[in-house]
């Protein structure tokens, strides 16, 4: 039974950014390969694939699109994966204002006892109240919400 959540980011647009980035790399990379052709033209083909083999990792398995709240633990959700751990691992969750191009954005980073921390983005309404009931259902968890 989920408690509460909260949407970090569309998980249909980090999947579009997953899967049009190798492809994007690829094609540019072909292009300037036969274009430039010689030593130049297969050093930038590496080089454009190694740009397009970033975005599946980056949109795919570092940000988190939604978060969960359950009664025993809290869960997260990247594009390609997901996570959870028990409520009594999470040992604070702390909002802090990051500089994003042209202007700043809430991270919230949550700090676990035994592993390390989770961060996602808090861009979209609810974050304060989603906080809000996680320290309700684990009063130990040390939450610090975002200042506006």
């Amino acid at each position: 039974m989920v408690i509460a959540s909260y949407a970090a980011s569309r998980r249909g647009l980090l999947l579009y950014l997953a899967a049009v980035g190798p492809v994007g790399g690829l094609v540019v990379g072909l292009i300037v390969l036969f274009a430039m052709g010689g030593t130049e033209g297969a050093v930038l083909f590496a080089v454009f694939l190694a740009i397009g083999a970033f975005y599946p990792y980056y949109f795919g398995f570092r940000q988190v699109c939604l978060v969960e709240l359950t009664p025993t633990e809290l869960r997260w959700r990247y594009a390609l994966r997901s996570g959870a751990a028990p409520l009594s691992d999470v040992q604070s969750i702390r909002c802090s204002k990051v500089s994003r191009r042209g202007g700043t954005v809430d991270v919230a980073t949550v700090e676990f006892t035994g592993r390390g921390r989770l961060k996602f983005l808090g861009r979209t309404p609810g974050l304060a109240e989603f906080l809000a009931k996680i320290h309700d259902t684990a009063p130990q968890v040390s939450v610090e919400s975002p200042v506006r």
